[in-house]
């Protein structure tokens, strides 16, 4: 059984290389194609959602290398888990900050940008881009850490007030 999950997330994977947002009918007809069964299905999710925790864990523990490999992981079992595309952006930036590489930066922007794709109402998402246009790589001009988590802390407080007066 574990083959064909990880012949699932693969297919996931080359399939979003394919076009911009993966949705639940392809990974369906992904997952169909393939010989999975429903419970099959149910089984990936709950794989990608095991990879999220794992990742939230080490991303807490500043294993940012880790993290970022559960949750490319977990991105393959469900593409459509904007916390996980958000949860990666944010290890993205963070291992830019300390690498100065734009790849990472860029890759940053990409989740963050597909994120608000599948949410366009997502927080989060917008909070990054806006670290990752004050942090430029390659110049060595950063922001402090406090000035983004008090940005991030700001926009979370801002999205709740939001969600409470339209919600």
């Amino acid at each position: 059984m574990a083959d064909r999950l990880h012949d699932f997330a693969r297919a996931v994977a080359a399939r979003q290389s394919e076009v911009d947002v993966v949705d639940d009918s392809v990974m369906h007809a992904i997952a169909l194609d393939l010989g999975m069964t429903e419970d099959d299905i149910v089984q990936a999710r709950a794989e990608g959602q095991a990879r999220k925790e794992r990742a939230r864990t080490l991303r807490q523990r500043s294993l940012i290398d880790d993290a970022i490999t559960e949750l490319e992981q977990a991105s393959a079992w469900n593409p459509l888990d904007v916390e996980v595309l958000t949860m990666l952006a944010d290890c993205f930036v963070r291992r830019a900050r300390k690498t100065d590489s734009v790849d990472d930066m860029e890759r940053a922007r990409s989740l963050c940008l597909q994120a608000l794709k599948v949410a366009p109402g997502n927080a989060e998402a917008p909070a990054i881009l806006q670290v990752i246009q004050m942090n430029p790589v390659g110049e060595r001009h950063k922001v402090p850490i406090g000035v983004i988590g008090g940005i991030l802390a700001l926009v979370a407080i801002v999205a709740a007030i939001v969600a409470f007066v339209f919600g």
